[in-house]
């Protein structure tokens, strides 16, 4: 098949196909014809439903303040052309507005701003345009999860039909792609390639001229379908026009990227707030992608607030109500800068914890997450630091101590070191700042702030090293330890750093201690009143009690025969019956003398002393108390 093959007269074109090499062009040389996609507020404009723009029933379609795919193009490019006639580019766009409203299908003016296609490329054409781009959002089905962005050239995919334009998407795409990329977008596919194709390829068309009508020119470009509107977060997030604005940058950071122009000198801030606990299960027309965050509630209303390093206030941002979260901060000087957030029936959040770093020619993505509380006011930003220290250690501040509960001030925009000294034995278990978690910020054992922006409200919890005392009780006895009994088995007890354990050992009725273990040495001689202290204890331990019948007390081969001492008496039980029963002094002097009658039995009055008492075959000694 022969492919056919549009020249441009242009030279910069020229040089790109004969020696495929990078080039520089003049911006103020650069000719670049934009079409926002569509141009009206009818059925054919990607009119959809969201919460708060929902479909009308006189129209089938939303109000102009809903979602069409017509207004988030024209955002997108209105932003791009701009930037471009900032940067002394020449620029020509399809349409610079929507219309009519309200639209009446087959009235004069019904597609005034839908433009035939044949015309627009006419337009490029007759212009004599360098670049040409058309901007889009691509659709699956409704509720669909699927999320990326597809660009296409004229021609194949092996075989552009006018040169430069798969280079020229080919550098593009990675800037259109950072928010998906910094997972603010969600991005089902491509996530480490392009999806850049050749229209006829794309559609299986059986052209040979190419298959979009809108591509049909001599220009080097492509169409860009930047996202999937019918994944329902996506279309509220395209509400916000601020949150379209960037897209539109991202463009033009692509094309001046191709073209070898200077650089972008400002930073950007595109951000979403969301609800740290409560998500949109329940919501209709947001069928969200499990595992990102489009699965949290959007913080409607929330007021934003970018401070400089120095303290600075910069700028206030008002999120919108259309459950988008979004937020956006344009023409930064890079540098760093620092975040508060505060919305009704939320903590308001205002410190250092959320700090960004803007770069130039750059933007940055961040993900808040804002806890259900009391909103408060702004604090008056005056150095003041509160310390709160609780448990074993101790808190500096520039090499000042603190007491258990301290105020002082420091400068604005000067440097704040605190240094956190446990005690021996101790450790800094936790540490906030303005209500958020900064352990990860400290080094060494210093947090240190650089350059003090906000107030300072901070609180150390120091705690106490614990170790594990494994405690292995015997059958026939139990353990009793402060506040816990352990029986028969093997358990754990936590004890804190140079703890003292008392662990009183109690056999069972019948019983008596057979062996006591620490840390496997053998301590019977160290028992004190039927106990065992393991004293400063410093690292885990093992403790390990057994035990066995007390002395008098034997197996027989029916059944256990037990003659035990008591308080004044002793006690005889398993004896059979008709067995000779005798107990002696220890001088062999026969005191008593009987048979069994096979029941247990009790001999009384005893005095204290030892005795040795026969049953049969079997011969005991006893403790009489």
């Amino acid at each position: 098949m022969k492919q056919i093959i549009f020249m441009k007269s242009r030279l910069f074109v020229i040089l790109n196909i004969m020696f495929s090499l990078a080039f520089s062009m003049e911006a103020q040389q650069t000719r670049v014809y934009i079409n926002p996609g569509h141009g009206s507020w009818g059925p054919n404009d990607r009119p959809m439903a969201t919460i708060p723009y929902p479909m009308l029933s006189s129209t089938g379609r939303p109000d102009t303040c809903g979602f069409y795919e017509s207004n988030t193009n024209l955002w997108k490019c209105e932003e791009l052309a701009k930037r471009l006639q900032q940067a002394g580019y020449q620029i020509k766009m399809s349409r610079y507005a929507n219309g009519p409203f309200p639209y009446v299908a087959g009235a004069a003016d019904a597609e005034k701003y839908n433009k035939k296609l044949s015309v627009i490329c006419a337009e490029v054409d007759a212009w004599d345009s360098d670049l040409f781009l058309s901007v889009h959002s691509n659709a699956a089905s409704e509720g669909s999860t699927a999320n990326y962005p597809l660009f296409l050239y004229r021609g194949y995919d092996s075989q552009e039909l006018v040169p430069g334009s798969k280079a020229m998407a080919q550098a593009m795409w990675p800037y259109l792609v950072e928010a998906m990329k910094q997972g603010l977008e969600n991005q089902t596919a491509y996530k480490t390639s392009t999806n850049i194709r050749g229209d006829i390829n794309f559609y299986n068309s059986s052209s040979t001229t190419g298959y979009l009508g809108v591509l049909k020119h001599s220009t080097t470009g492509f169409l860009s379908e930047g996202y999937f509107h019918t994944y329902q977060p996506a279309r509220h997030r395209a509400l916000n026009r601020d949150w379209c604005r960037q897209e539109g940058l991202r463009y033009f950071r692509g094309i001046v990227a191709y073209c070898g122009t200077d650089a972008d000198t400002k930073g950007y801030i595109l951000g979403v707030v969301k609800d740290k606990t409560r998500t949109m299960d329940g919501y209709s027309l947001y069928k969200y992608a499990s595992g990102t965050h489009d699965a949290y509630l959007p913080v409607n209303g929330a007021q934003v607030r970018l401070r400089t390093e120095e303290g600075e206030l910069v700028q206030v941002y008002d999120v919108d109500k259309n459950y988008n979260g979004v937020f956006s901060f344009f023409d930064l000087k890079p540098g760093t800068y620092y975040l508060d957030f505060k919305a009704p029936g939320y903590a308001t959040q205002q410190g250092i914890t959320n700090k960004i770093q803007v770069q130039a020619n750059a933007t940055t993505y961040p993900i808040i997450y804002m806890t259900p509380g009391i909103s408060s006011d702004w604090e008056k930003v005056d150095g003041s630091v509160k310390v709160d220290v609780q448990g074993y250690g101790k808190v500096t501040l520039n090499g000042e101590v603190m007491g258990a509960t301290a105020n002082t001030k420091v400068e604005v925009g000067s440097k704040a070191v605190f240094t956190f000294e446990p005690e021996e034995g101790a450790y800094l278990e936790s540490l906030t700042l303005n209500g958020e978690n900064v352990m990860d910020m400290i080094v060494d054992n210093v947090l240190t702030i650089d350059k003090v922006s906000c107030n300072l409200n901070l609180v150390a919890v120091f705690k106490k090293y614990t170790y594990e005392l494994s405690i292995l009780c015997g059958s026939h006895g139990k353990l009793i330890l402060p506040d816990t009994i352990y029986t028969a088995g093997l358990k754990s007890y936590t004890v804190e750093y140079d703890d003292s354990v008392r662990i009183a050992i109690q056999p069972d009725e019948g019983y008596e201690v057979k062996s006591v273990k620490w840390n496997g040495t053998n301590v019977m001689d160290d028992i004190v009143d039927n106990s065992y202290t393991i004293r400063n204890i410093k690292s885990n331990q093992k403790f390990q009690v057994t035990f066995t019948v007390a002395t008098g007390i034997e197996m027989n081969a029916h059944k256990l025969l037990q003659v035990v001492g008591g308080k004044g008496h002793i006690k005889i039980t398993g004896a059979k019956c008709g067995v000779p029963l005798s107990v002696m002094d220890t001088s062999g002097k026969v005191l008593y003398e009987t048979l069994t009658d096979g029941t247990d039995s009790q001999l009384t009055p005893c005095a204290t002393g030892v005795y040795v008492v026969s049953v049969g075959p079997n011969t005991f000694k006893v403790k009489v108390r």
